[in-house]
């Protein structure tokens, strides 16, 4: 995961931030998401990520960016939210850093 600026000459305001998220797995290929707002994640069709797996909850996390941090909360799913393989507290936001690898349930 890293953190992209448009120019890197000109000072960014953290409301310009935007992440982008490099898919490991080799069930997603080489998919990569930008997230400037939030970006909810699960199985459900109304979800802007949906995985396709019965491991992953409904309504699994929702990723999001206060003041050019990138958060991520785990929706109390199931099988887990993971930051560095380390599973997080359910329904509380826990700031990434670039390069941090997340996971969510077998994904």
């Amino acid at each position: 995961m890293t953190n992209h600026t448009e120019n890197a000459h000109t000072p960014v305001t953290t409301e310009d931030a935007t992440w982008q998220l490099n898919a490991l797995t080799e069930a997603l290929g080489d998919l990569t998401l930008s997230v400037s707002d939030s970006l909810s994640v699960g199985r459900g069709s109304d979800n802007d990520v949906v995985l396709g797996s019965k491991q992953v909850s409904r309504n699994h996390a929702v990723l999001s960016v206060l003041n050019g941090e990138l958060y991520v909360k785990d929706l109390e799913s199931s099988n887990g939210t993971f930051i560095n393989e380390q599973r997080i507290e359910g329904n509380k936001s826990q700031r990434l850093n670039a390069n941090d690898t997340l996971g969510f349930a077998s994904f």
